[in-house]
């Protein structure tokens, strides 16, 4: 089993190691398809029975998980070697998978159980706010679920694009949903009487391809990289308005509306700035006017008084 990533393939087997390959070791010209891998990660007991790659590509933060018979689950940076946690669980996880931010670890087991680990949770297993050392085995022991033996264990599993429920494919052909909202029995989804070995999604935009490959030329003696040769194909959008003045003969006649009417706007605007700002000159001269009459009539009271 394997998982790829943009610049490494990692690959590992029942002799319980996982090696770590450079593509472009792989791919560079003259190069020994015997040649050793760039790293061998080898901590489990028993053989790997799957293998699920984080998203991240930064050597800092390069998360990969391992599954193995010996009954863990290895959280490791396959950049570096580093055994970043242990996960024990009662019963040897079959299948693993990452939710879409590298947060969360879903297995399933040999005992049918469907288990999730928090990995950033309230006391995260990982990073600089893990309150334990990464040496310190973490027990795994309450499961999401569990299946019906007649089943059969989960061989694969598949997390939604939203995170509310797992697909798992069984031995025995059955597919069956998990809710993540409610935590209910598994649904049957279908039945391939046949032992189902791989799920996933389909992606929920479909990649635009602008150009396609014509020729692919491998490096040689005399030029020492690949050469593609690419073809530019379908509509690469709708044309600009720029695009549409500059091949219009003269100026469009619809330009020359927007424009008149915009001209017309900013006059319109104006007058009415005007006519606001006399309104205002007016409520102030109303205002000083009571002023001097509520002042005449405190000098009158006052007046008279003294008489």
């Amino acid at each position: 089993m394997g998982a790829v990533t943009p610049y490494h393939l990692l690959s590992a087997s029942e002799d319980s190691n996982i090696h770590v390959w450079s593509l472009s070791r792989l791919l560079e010209l003259g190069a020994d398809a015997g040649h050793e891998p760039d790293l061998t990660l080898s901590n489990h007991r028993g053989a790997v029975t799957d293998l699920v790659v984080g998203p991240s590509t930064n050597a800092e933060t390069s998360l990969c998980v391992s599954a193995s018979t010996d009954k863990t689950c290895i959280l490791w940076n396959y950049q570096t070697g580093q055994v970043l946690r242990t996960l024990l669980f009662p019963s040897p996880p079959l299948c693993v998978s990452l939710d879409a931010s590298a947060r969360a670890l879903f297995a399933c087991a040999e005992d049918g159980g469907l288990y999730l680990i928090e990995l950033f949770g309230d006391k995260p297993l990982v990073g600089s706010r893990s309150a334990e050392l990464a040496s310190i085995v973490v027990q795994v022991n309450a499961p999401l679920g569990v299946s019906d033996v007649a089943d059969g264990p989960a061989s694969c599993l598949a997390l939604s694009h939203d995170g509310t429920s797992v697909l798992t494919g069984h031995t025995k052909g059955k597919i069956l949903q998990w809710s993540l909202i409610d935590n209910s029995h598994p649904t049957e989804l279908a039945n391939l009487n046949a032992s189902v070995t791989n799920l996933v999604y389909l992606p929920l935009l479909s990649p635009k391809k602008p150009c396609k490959v014509a020729s692919v030329v491998k490096p040689n003696q005399s030029q020492r990289q690949y050469s593609i040769t690419a073809q530019l194909e379908g509509d690469f959008g709708e044309d600009s308005r720029f695009s549409y003045m500059l091949n219009s003969t003269g100026l469009p006649v619809d330009v020359v509306e927007s424009a008149t009417a915009s001209v017309l706007d900013s006059h319109s605007g104006t007058k009415e700035d005007t006519r606001l700002l006399k309104e205002n000159e007016e409520l102030k001269a109303i205002i000083e006017e009571q002023k001097e009459l509520q002042k005449a009539t405190m000098q009158y009271r006052d007046g008279g008084k003294a008489s």
